[in-house]
């Protein structure tokens, strides 16, 4: 494990990704409008996180749209968290946040670090490199502190062939000019 990595936070707050319905089970989408998500990723970070001692805490961040969805994408990945990679639920904690998309996220973030009394040095958030720089922009937004930005992919180094295949898929540059879009509108505000 290299230094840049071996900081202990208290809470990592995982930026949830979309969700898809397949027969009656949800799963994690592997795209959505804007192109290919490599959510899958966030969530070995997430363990590795855990078994390396890196994180007290993996707190699932998502939206819940209740019109549309039964359960919310924050409970499905922690569900997935616990069946399919092994996490206890003690360390697993869920806020469910009626704001769509990461603005909503971030706000719920801030919120709960404030109830909790969460000073910015002891928290981080996990997404892709992709989501990074919004993420970061909306944060610094709405926040005085930034929390440290971990980012999935550093996590997953035995995946190097399956991330060069994914950079350089035509939907990863669909992900790419959207999150360009976003980033823009952000910046320009």
């Amino acid at each position: 494990m290299d230094s840049t990595q071996s900081r202990i936070y208290k809470h990592v707050f995982l930026l949830a990704a979309d969700v898809t319905k397949v027969a009656d089970s949800y799963q994690l989408a592997t795209e959505d409008r804007n192109g290919v998500l490599l959510a899958d990723w966030r969530l070995k970070a997430c363990k590795k996180l855990v078994d390396q001692n890196l994180a007290e805490k993996i707190v699932v961040v998502g939206w819940h749209d209740e019109e549309d969805e039964v359960i919310s994408r924050s409970t499905v990945i922690r569900d997935l968290l616990i069946g399919e990679y092994g996490l206890n639920p003690q360390v697993l904690e869920v806020i469910e946040q009626k704001e769509d998309g990461t603005f909503g996220n971030i706000r719920a973030i801030v919120k709960y670090m404030t109830e909790e009394n969460l000073s910015a040095e002891d928290c981080a958030f996990l997404t892709n490199f992709y989501h990074v720089p919004r993420a970061v922009r909306l944060f610094a937004n709405e926040h005085a502190s930034l929390i440290t930005p971990l980012v999935a992919e550093s996590f997953v180094p035995e995946e190097f062939t399956n991330i060069k295949n994914a950079y350089l898929s035509e939907s990863f540059s669909k992900r790419l000019e959207s999150e360009l879009k976003k980033l823009g509108e952000i910046c320009s505000k």
